[in-house]
């Protein structure tokens, strides 16, 4: 005989919701241990719960792989690990989509706004005074499966105390400000299809909590998304209002705020230090000259790309220093695996969008934010995103009314 116990299921989707995240960057969780880990946790529940692989899964997994291959017999390399690496990481976002289903979105929402609420306790203090500095990192600990690491992390805040420019900046539980940023980005995306709201609790929550990051790349995307949202989903009369006012703000902003204007001017000042870099390993990519360098890698090999092997991808002198996302994952991946990934991923957010009450235009708007995200880091390729691609396969019309008690049962942050 079954018994069934539907809150402990639930407690288990939150957990693998989170648990993706957590593999996806949060320093605490970094290392083969815990990815692994949450491959077999998520495969024990894929099974438990008799859920079935489909077409579609099969298609994206052999698609790279075989492409991988073929980097491999290009370069004669052939790092089994990074086969293992890159099974490992689609199968992890395939089998957490197939458990959790339509209700993915909703779990996701859930923790990033609980993520939101739990980093101010930590964000707040130390952007008044960096005299706490040194009380935090005595209660910090370091990931336990990186021996060494020196960053120290609270598990739901990782303890990232630069100050560029004087300012401390809320990286909640991710590797930098922009990476929050990115997670709080995406989360406000799948609220606002759920809700049509940017004034509802979550929204509010995820909105200051972005800004709170004072991560440029993230600020100019939450004002596309806000701009395009107004435009598209308002009546007229709001239109007249709202869009002037939100194009004077942040004009204001750009002015007013170093972090937007000042960094923008700077990032274009710096401009192509491709020869710099040549001549030393010292120099930092800006993420132009970054753009720079894979478009070359690009164009050398367009098709199936240079590879997702650093043996082969990088210039020696020129390792781990690619800042652009975007322009990285092409150039590995080239026109092909391209296409495969990102046009799977729009027509994830494109289902998304369109069993909603947004605008259809709203997809295209979402697809591009997602981006303009990896433009500012490296997303593409962690378990997470490779969840997004299969996103589309589990999105739902209608949910049933059982579904809709479970919502109701929600934790409140408020």
């Amino acid at each position: 005989m079954t018994i069934q116990l539907p809150e402990q299921e639930k407690a288990i989707d939150y957990l693998l919701v989170y648990l993706l995240a957590a593999i996806s960057g949060m320093p605490f969780f970094n290392g083969d241990i815990p990815m692994i880990g949450v491959l077999g946790f998520a495969f024990l529940i894929f099974l438990l719960r008799k859920e079935g692989f489909n077409g579609y899964f099969f298609f994206i997994l052999f698609s790279f792989l075989i492409i991988a291959c073929l980097h491999s017999l290009h370069f004669n390399y052939f790092p089994r690990n990074t086969y293992i690496g890159l099974i490992v990481k689609i199968s992890v976002g395939f089998f957490v989509l197939a458990i959790v289903k339509q209700k993915f979105a909703t779990y996701f929402v859930d923790i990033i706004v609980f993520l939101s609420v739990a980093s101010f306790f930590f964000f707040i203090p130390l952007f008044i005074t960096s005299g706490l500095d040194n009380i935090f990192s005595a209660i910090g600990v370091s990931s336990p499966f990186e021996p060494g690491g020196s960053v120290k992390s609270l598990i739901v805040y990782q303890l990232n105390l630069d100050r560029p420019g004087g300012m401390y900046r809320n990286c909640g539980p991710f590797w930098e400000p922009a990476a929050f940023g990115g997670y709080l980005l995406i989360a406000l995306m799948f609220n606002l299809a759920q809700t049509n709201s940017l004034k509802d609790r979550k929204s509010v929550i995820l909105i200051i909590t972005l800004v709170s990051t004072l991560s440029t790349t993230v600020f100019l995307l939450l004002a596309v998304l806000i701009f395009f949202y107004f435009f598209l989903n308002q009546t007229l009369l709001v239109k007249i209002v709202s869009v002037p006012i939100l194009l004077g703000a942040f004009a204001y902003a750009y002015v007013a705020l170093p972090f937007i204007g000042e960094k923008i001017d700077e990032e274009i000042s710096r401009g192509d230090m491709k020869d710099m870099m040549t001549d030393s390993d010292q120099v930092g990519h800006t993420r132009l000259s970054s753009a720079i360098w894979d478009y070359d890698d690009f164009m050398e090999y367009p098709v199936l790309g240079r590879g997702i092997f650093e043996q082969t991808f990088y210039n020696p002198l020129d390792v781990k220093t690619r800042h652009n996302g975007l322009t990285k994952q092409i150039a590995q991946w080239g026109i092909i695996g391209s296409l495969i990934y990102f046009g799977a991923m729009f027509f994830s957010f494109k289902q998304v969008v369109h069993y909603s009450d947004l605008h259809p235009f709203l997809s295209i708007v979402f697809f591009i934010l997602i981006l303009g995200m990896g433009v500012a880091e490296g997303y593409f390729d962690k378990p997470f995103f490779w969840g997004l691609v299969f996103l589309s396969q589990y999105v739902a019309n209608k949910r049933s009314e059982e579904e809709l008690i479970d919502d109701k049962k929600t934790v409140s942050y408020a």
